[in-house]
C-alpha cells in the first residue's frame, strides 16, 4: 500500500543515499583532501567529484553547491553526522515532492515543475555565502579551536 511505498522511497531515496554519500564524499574525499591541500582545494575538488556523481546537469549544479556547503559544515563543525541529517532533509523534501507527483493530479508538473528539495537547498546556500563573506571579510578563522 501507499505506507510501504513511503517507507521504501524515504529509506531508499532519502537516507540511504544520505549516509552512502556522505560517508564517501565528506567522510572520506573531503577529509583526505583537506589534509593534503587544505580547506578550499578540497572542498572545491569533492564539491565537483560530487556533482559529476549526480551525472545529470541540472543536479550537477545543485550538488556542486550542496558540496561546498556541507564541506564548510564539515570545515566549522567537524561533524559528520551533521551534514548526513542535513543531507537526509534535502533528499525528504524531494521523496515528498516526488509523493505527491504520484498522488495528486496535476502537482508539480508542467514545464520547468521540480519535485525536488531545492529550496532548502538554495536557502542554506545563501545562509552559508553570506556567513562565509562576513567570515572572510573580517579576517575571522572558518573554524573554533
Amino acid at each position: 500500500g501507499a505506507s510501504g511505498e513511503i517507507l521504501l522511497a524515504v529509506i531508499g531515496l532519502a537516507v540511504l543515499p544520505a549516509i552512502y554519500e556522505e560517508l564517501l564524499m565528506r567522510g572520506i574525499l573531503f577529509r583526505s583532501l583537506r589534509t593534503a591541500a587544505g580547506f578550499w582545494p578540497a572542498a572545491l575538488l569533492s564539491a565537483a567529484f560530487w556533482g559529476i556523481w549526480h551525472w545529470n546537469p541540472a543536479q550537477c549544479v545543485t550538488a556542486f553547491g550542496a558540496g561546498l556547503v556541507l564541506a564548510l559544515l564539515m570545515e566549522v563543525y567537524d561533524s559528520l553526522a551533521l551534514v548526513i541529517l542535513l543531507h537526509m532533509a534535502n533528499n525528504l523534501m524531494s521523496v515528498f515532492g516526488w509523493l505527491l507527483t504520484r498522488w495528486i493530479p496535476g502537482v508539480l508538473r508542467g514545464p520547468g515543475a521540480s519535485a525536488g528539495g531545492d529550496g532548502i537547498l538554495l536557502l542554506a546556500e545563501g545562509l552559508a555565502a553570506v556567513w562565509l563573506f562576513r567570515k572572510v571579510k573580517t579576517g575571522e578563522p572558518l573554524r573554533r579551536r
